[in-house]
């Protein structure tokens, strides 16, 4: 990578970290261009600044292997942009319009994407962690093997998204949509994500231990060889569900519907089964309606059953304060 001549950096600089918004404007029609003085050219200079590229026309912008700090591109147009390999850390992506950006293999952790709109992205491989996602637009973008840990996606869409190999553990996610989502050999650890649509989604071979499920749509969910060991299925809608061969040990399935599923194969050891409903649905053996004791609901549920899930997202959110 060829290292840009430091009077053109300056100008550069100078530009894009102008108070006039003329001069902004110069500077992200430079950034946008693609002219030739800027292809393949080490931009990293622009690290040490707080950029503010909200609103700018990136489209089309050739800008991988950038490394910045707190650079803000809220409502900026960034159609196209190539982020592939950046560096870039507690950006603002708010309302930007990232459609088909390639971020494949980037790291852009600590930054907010709220109401982003990231539909047909490209971010294979990608490190996004700690990222808050809340309203944001993901639909059938590339989020294969992406690192997703401890983010946001409260009110998300990432219906038709392919997920495969993506780690999401420690997520949150109410009331987001995953409809026809293709998550197989996923990880989702300790995530909370009651309420959510994820009607039809594939998830063989997932690993979803102690996750809060309450309250969702898993209506003809693909859940072969899943481990759901230890979370909170109850008022779940998994109605057609393909349940082969999971792991339900110690789950709570309280007021859950599996009519028509199948769980052959499932193991079920220590399994919470209370008003569920299993009509039609396919067992290898015959379970019992568990005896819902004080006790019992206090391990799972310290602070009661309706608030367990919102104290456990304020929790949540507690220990990250620079999403509010």
């Amino acid at each position: 990578m060829k290292t840009i001549p430091p009077a053109l950096a300056d100008r550069l600089v100078a530009l894009l970290t102008s108070p006039d918004p003329e001069y902004r404007a110069q500077g992200h029609e430079i950034l946008r261009s693609g002219l030739d003085m800027l292809m393949g050219q080490d931009l990293r200079f622009l690290s040490a600044h707080s950029l503010d590229l909200s609103e700018a026309d990136l489209t089309g912008a050739d800008l991988r292997r950038l490394e910045l700090e707190k650079p803000d591109f809220s409502g900026a147009c960034l159609r196209h942009v190539t982020l592939t390999e950046s560096d870039i850390q507690q950006a603002n992506f708010a309302l930007a319009d990232l459609r088909h950006a390639c971020l494949e293999g980037a790291r852009i952790t600590r930054s907010s994407w709220h109401e982003a709109d990231l539909c047909e992205a490209g971010l294979i491989g990608a490190d996004v962690s700690l990222g808050n996602f809340r309203e944001a637009s993901l639909l059938n973008a590339r989020l294969g093997r992406v690192y997703f840990i401890h983010s946001c996606f409260e009110q998300a869409d990432l219906s038709g998204s392919e997920l495969n190999g993506a780690s999401l553990d420690s997520v949150v996610g109410a009331s987001a949509r995953l409809l026809g989502v293709l998550a197989n050999d996923t990880t989702w650890n300790k995530a909370i994500l009651p309420n959510i649509n994820a009607e039809g989604i594939q998830l063989e071979d997932a690993v979803m231990r102690d996750v809060c499920l309450r309250d969702g749509c898993l209506n003809g969910a693909n859940l072969q060889r899943v481990n759901l060991q230890f979370s909170d299925l109850s008022g779940v809608d998994l109605s057609g569900a393909d349940l082969r061969d999971a792991d339900l040990t110690g789950a709570f399935l309280i007021h859950t519907s599996l009519n028509g599923a199948d769980l052959r194969g499932a193991k079920l050891r220590n399994t919470v089964f209370h008003e569920t409903d299993l009509q039609g649905a396919l067992l290898d053996t015959q379970v019992t309606e568990t005896k819902l004791t004080p006790e019992l609901l206090l391990r799972r549920h310290p602070h009661g059953m309706h608030d367990w899930v919102w104290d456990k997202r304020e929790q949540w959110f507690q220990q990250r304060r620079f999403f509010h």
